[in-house]
Formats: structure tokens, C-alpha cells, sequence
């Protein structure tokens, strides 16, 4: 809708509509939901007023049509502006639960999809994802419902066809049935035309089928030609880009990408460096909610193969990140993400933080449906903080009474040279050393532009 939409309404002389209509999809995919909402705000807000001016105007255009400017715009115009605030909230912050009540009561006031001219965008495509993002698993049942023939029907004629159409997708990959979603995609995009090509989500939909069939390179392989096709895009003349998502589109491969080559180097397949070279930076994790998951299974396999270094400040974000889809109503990310931070914690010897994680990730799986799968990890993890060794304190060892002056705090004997080899922060130098030595490799959040030198693998 934004392009066209966007000129006529240029030529309308309504430039801000113009402008929300063309950045609101834009802003959402970013997941700047704090601008997303300030414009369609805004944006509601002229048009409101417009629609006013008309209906008190001394001649009036006659129309049965609610809440439109005739030759300006018309509701679904309206529709279109006030759909991206849920929206951005749903798609790239992934929330769950807490959008539910929200999304259904759009969904109740959405107007049949041809009432007043062809929607672009359905409030119905975005409750079915905000069910998946709370448990896509265990709610196949109510999203196979809301993608009903009959729910459906009178879409089929509208911009937004292609939207439910990978919803259905997604909901075979749920449903355990990758390889028919492969085909039902490879079908449509050899006989969709015009408004119904699927784009680039129907590539990233055609990945997530190759990789929940193992394969990887098959994915690699079609990743490689989605960005191909946008570097031929290049830019426009004044160095803006020719597709304004091409941005997030390139963000979006490297996260795929970089779990796809991580996990053939788990594998002995392809060099962890590879993986490494392109595993975005942690503060791209933190910003893109929706492309955590993807960052955290990277991270782990390289943990695996030892060339990311496993510490304190890794689990710190994972454990933060599974408590925020916990706060949002996703408990299956939650519990995905917990369980992957007592994998990780089991890995460096912090039984507590295994336990605590562990903990976290059993009471979210209560919260889900065929969970046979998730409940099978967790009996594992269960396993690996079992095996290890409960932490004890250290005895304070007596030291006979010392000449004035020489004792140092709690009356141990003073080292010389200050800190001696305890160095700054009080860990012995030698523990310090085999604690290197023990999860060599980078940290996670040094893995930065300019800092990408990643130590070999341990042999």
C-alpha cells in the first residue's frame, strides 16, 4: 500500500500522510515501536481532522462511506495507519500475552476485507502471530481456526493474501510438517504474480523450513541469493537505498546466517571462523527482540566448540533476555532461552546459576502446550546441574600473630607489592589464568566492529 498510496496522497498535498504511510512499515520492521506510535498518532490525528473539515464543508460529496476524504483517502487508509503500533509490538518485540487482549479486540472491529476497498493489512494475521510468539507449538489448534477457509474467506483478492499465506506456513513448520511447508512455498512462488509474491519474508519462511528439515546449506544457498538480489538494488543517485528495507532485510540474513554456519561448525562441517566473522554484535541482540533466540543458539554452539569465550556476562544476557519474553507473555521463548542459560552455566561450573535458570525454565514450560520436546531438554539440563560439584567456602586459614604493621585485611598476612598475584580485582592470578584457559576464546560482547579477532580453538 505505501508506495502508491503515499504518491496519491502526495498529490492530494497531504505530504505527513504521505510520509506515515510510507515510514510506518519501515519504522516497524526497525522496531522503534516509540515511532512507530508518535507517528500514526500524529498521522490519525490529521486525518481525523480532515474527515471533520470534509463533512462540515458547504457542499459536501454525497458518500455511504465512514471516515474518508473523498479524492484524498479512504478507510482503509485509516485502517493502514492504525494498524502498526500493535503491530511493531507483535512483529519485532515479540511480544506474547500482552498484546493477546489487545489484538483480539482489533480483530473485532476490522471491517470485512473488501467492505470499503481491498485492506493491505489484517489485525487477523496479527493475532495468529501473536499466539505463535506465545507458544507456536501448543497453539496450532487456535491459529489453524483463525486461518480457516471461512475465516479467511474475501482475503484472497487483497494485498494482504500473502501475509496469511506464511502464516499457514509457519503453522506447518509448527505442526512438525517442514517438508510440506517447503512445498506449499516452492508452489506459490511459481504461480504468484503482482501483489501476492511472498518477497523477502517468503525466503526467511523457506529457511526456517530447510533448517527444521536439517538443511542447512539448502538455507545457506537461498540466503546467498536473497542478498544477492539486494545488492543489485544498489542505491538511488543521492545514496539513499532503493529499497528502504534493505537494511533490515541484510540485518536478518546475518542473524540466519551466522546460526546456520554455527551450527555446521558444531557439526566439524565449515570453520567456526566463518560463524564468528558474521555473528552480529550483542547490542544488535538487545535492540531486535525477535532475532535474540537466533543469537543466543549461535553463541552456544560456538561455546561448544570453544571459540567463544563462556563467562559471567554471557549469562547475563540470556537470563535477562529470557525474563523479558517471560514479562511479555512468550513463555516458550522464556523457557528456550532459560534453558540455554543453565546449559551455558552448567558449561562454566556456576551450579547456582544453572539451578536458578533451570528453575525458571520448568516453571515456563508449565505454561505450554506439546511440550514433550522442551520437557526432554530440560530433563537434561536437570542432568548436566546434577553432575556438578556444589560450591563450598573456602576455610579462613590461621596464620600465627605477625609484627605490627604487617597484617593485612582480617589479619592475614599482607602480600607484597599491594595486591600482589590476587591483581585488581581479587581473583588469584593462577585462577584467573585457568579460568582463561578453561573458556578461551572471545567474550560475546567484545565481539564488536574493529574487535572481531577471535582467539583460535582449543585443539
Amino acid at each position: 500500500m505505501g508506495g502508491e498510496t503515499g504518491r496519491q496522497l502526495r498529490a492530494a498535498g497531504q505530504d505527513e500522510l504521505a510520509e506515515a504511510v510510507t515510514e510506518l512499515p519501515v519504522l516497524s520492521e526497525a522496531g522503534d515501536a516509540v515511532k512507530v506510535e508518535a507517528l500514526a498518532r500524529s498521522a490519525m490525528r490529521t486525518a481525523r481532522r480532515l474527515v471533520a473539515e470534509a463533512g462540515k464543508s458547504d457542499n459536501p460529496a454525497p458518500t455511504a462511506v465512514p471516515a474518508s476524504v473523498p479524492g484524498v483517502f479512504g478507510p482503509p487508509t485509516l485502517f493502514f495507519l492504525a494498524h502498526w503500533p500493535l503491530a511493531v509490538r507483535v512483529g519485532s518485540l515479540a511480544e506474547g500475552r500482552r498484546a493477546l487482549e489487545q489484538a483480539r479486540a482489533v480483530v473485532e472491529d476490522e471491517p470485512a476485507p473488501n467492505q470499503y476497498g481491498p485492506l493491505a493489512v489484517s489485525a487477523l494475521e496479527t493475532l495468529v502471530r501473536c499466539h505463535a510468539n506465545i507458544d507456536a507449538r501448543g497453539t496450532t489448534d487456535q491459529r489453524r481456526e483463525l486461518l480457516s477457509a471461512r475465516r479467511l474467506s474475501g482475503w484472497e483478492a487483497t494485498p494482504a493474501w500473502p501475509a496469511f499465506t506464511l502464516a499457514r506456513v509457519h503453522l506447518l513448520i509448527d505442526e512438525g510438517q517442514a517438508d510440506r511447508a517447503e512445498a506449499e512455498l516452492r508452489r506459490y512462488d511459481h504461480t504468484a504474480t503482482g501483489p501476492a509474491v511472498l518477497g523477502a519474508e517468503g525466503v526467511f519462511a523457506l529457511v526456517r523450513a530447510l533448517r527444521h528439515q536439517d538443511k542447512h546449506t539448502d538455507a545457506l544457498d537461498a540466503l546467498d541469493r536473497m542478498e544477492a538480489e539486494l545488492e543489485l538494488g544498489g542505491r538511488g543517485g543521492d545514496g539513499s537505498a532503493v529499497n528502504p528495507r534493505r537494511a533490515a532485510l541484510l540485518r536478518m540474513i546475518r542473524f540466519e546466517r551466522a546460526r546456520l554456519l554455527s551450527w555446521l561448525a558444531r557439526l566439524g562441517l565449515c570453520d567456526a571462523r566463518q560463524a564468528i566473522g558474521l555473528l552480529p554484535t550483542v547490542e544488535e541482540a538487545e535492540t531486535y527482540p525477535k532475532l535474540r533466540s537466533a543469537w543466543v543458539e549461535s553463541v552456544e554452539n560456538l561455546v561448544c566448540q570453544g571459540s567463544v569465550r563462556n563467562d559471567w556476562r554471557l549469562g547475563v544476557r540470556v537470563t535477562t533476555w529470557s525474563r523479558y519474553f517471560e514479562r511479555v507473555g512468550a513463555p516458550r521463548r522464556g523457557a528456550e532461552l532459560a534453558l540455554a542459560a543453565s546449559r551455558l552455566a552448567s558449561g562454566r561450573g556456576a551450579r547456582w546459576v544453572a539451578e536458578c535458570s533451570a528453575q525458571r525454565a520448568e516453571r515456563l514450560i508449565r505454561e505450554l502446550g506439546a511440550a514433550e520436546e522442551i520437557t526432554g531438554d530440560l530433563v537434561e539440563v536437570r542432568s548436566m546441574v546434577r553432575g556438578l560439584e556444589a560450591a563450598h567456602p573456602w576455610p579462613l586459614r590461621r596464620h600465627p600473630r605477625l609484627p605490627p604493621g604487617t597484617e593485612g585485611r582480617g589479619g592475614q598476612p599482607r602480600a607484597a607489592g599491594g595486591a600482589g598475584e590476587r591483581g585488581a580485582h581479587g581473583a588469584p592470578a593462577r585462577l584467573r589464568a585457568a579460568e582463561r584457559a578453561r573458556t578461551g576464546g572471545p567474550h560475546p560482547d567484545a565481539l564488536r566492529r574493529g574487535h572481531r579477532t577471535p582467539v583460535a580453538p582449543r585443539p
